[in-house]
């Protein structure tokens, strides 16, 4: 048949020839790519990442401000940007736990323009994390961008081309302190407080109770007020560090405030300044760092005086009991 003849003939030949060989070299580039520098399949891990050896994170944002920098020590995870001020515990290694259970996801885009659009470019980003060993030897370098949803980030491992979506929110990858450092560092626990003395106050534990020193005549200690009192300074918090600084920077030269305490183990005592923009400032003796208060966290405190701790006794004459009722503290 003449169909036939026409296979034969010498250019259908060239033309099949040439397909086949097409398609015999985009078979192995194909293989060869897949082993060589192009990213793992969907679903595999992001990151091939062990957790002890990493031992420095730093945290970049937009700005040019210093990143946060997180240093793993003999007694855990400080914040060497502040100080060496000790970071919540547990807080880093769910960080690390999380990005070891990151897993590739379809490429969103691979383009230059499209780093920068989704801000995951090498200086375009929203955050920029690296992970570091002892010797500071990039372990990890991610640049996270844009939000397209509830805990999701557009991000891309440093040395790729492809913008990825990943379960990630920015408060997993934040650069404040505040959002790291333990705030429990003026925390007691309340047994172990025997005795406070503020401004013309003093309560000391005896027994079961506690008695009260500077109330007015006619007034005796009133037992839970005082066991509250006790509370909201064992539970102390604080929102962040100040810079060290001089004291009348932060207003502790002319304190408004100063609280001694006795506790089991040994005495301290805070010295609080006013801030101009409302907050405080705190010092203690057996801590070398300056902490940030709110009005919140100081509560009734600052106002607190001896008869706010009190109750009129049984008995006492109408003279003994005209002052004012006392303020209840929080």
């Amino acid at each position: 048949m003449r169909w036939r003849a026409d296979l034969r003939a010498p250019v259908v030949i060239a033309l099949g020839a040439f397909l086949a060989l097409q398609l015999l070299l985009a078979l192995i580039l194909g293989l060869g790519g897949a082993g060589v520098g192009a990213p793992a399949p969907s679903g595999a891990a992001l990151f091939d990442l062990d957790p002890e050896a990493v031992a420095r994170v730093s945290i970049a944002g937009p700005d040019d401000s210093e990143p946060l920098v997180l240093e793993r020590g003999e007694d855990g995870w400080t914040l060497a940007s502040l100080g060496d001020v000790p970071v919540r515990e547990g807080q880093v290694a769910r960080l690390l736990d999380t990005l070891g259970e990151l897993r590739r996801t379809p490429p969103i885009a691979t383009s230059d323009a499209a780093l920068a659009r989704f801000r995951v470019a090498d200086d375009t980003f929203e955050r920029r994390l690296v992970l570091a060993d002892q010797g500071g030897e990039p372990l990890v370098t991610l640049y996270a961008g844009d939000s397209p949803g509830y805990r999701r980030l557009f991000a891309r491992p440093a040395g790729e081309t492809a913008v990825l979506d990943l379960p990630l929110a920015l408060a997993d990858l934040s650069n404040r302190a505040e959002d790291w450092i333990d705030t429990g560092l003026l925390r007691v626990e309340p047994e172990q407080i025997t005795a406070i003395a503020g401004d013309g106050w003093r309560v000391a534990r005896d027994g079961e109770g506690w008695q009260l020193e500077g109330a007015t005549e006619g007034r005796s200690a009133d037992q839970h007020a005082i066991d509250t009192l006790v509370r909201s300074v064992a539970n102390l918090g604080y929102r962040t560090l100040l810079d060290a600084g001089t004291e009348s920077a932060h207003g502790l030269d002319q304190p408004v405030l100063e609280l001694d305490l006795t506790l089991e183990t040994g005495t301290r005592h805070y010295r609080i300044g006013a801030l101009d923009d409302g907050d405080y400032a705190l010092r203690s003796d057996h801590l070398p760092h300056v902490f940030r208060l709110s009005r919140y966290d100081l509560g009734e405190l600052l106002e607190l005086e001896a008869d706010d701790l009190t109750v009129v006794q049984e008995g006492a004459t109408p003279a003994e009991t005209e002052s004012a009722a006392p303020a209840q503290l929080n």
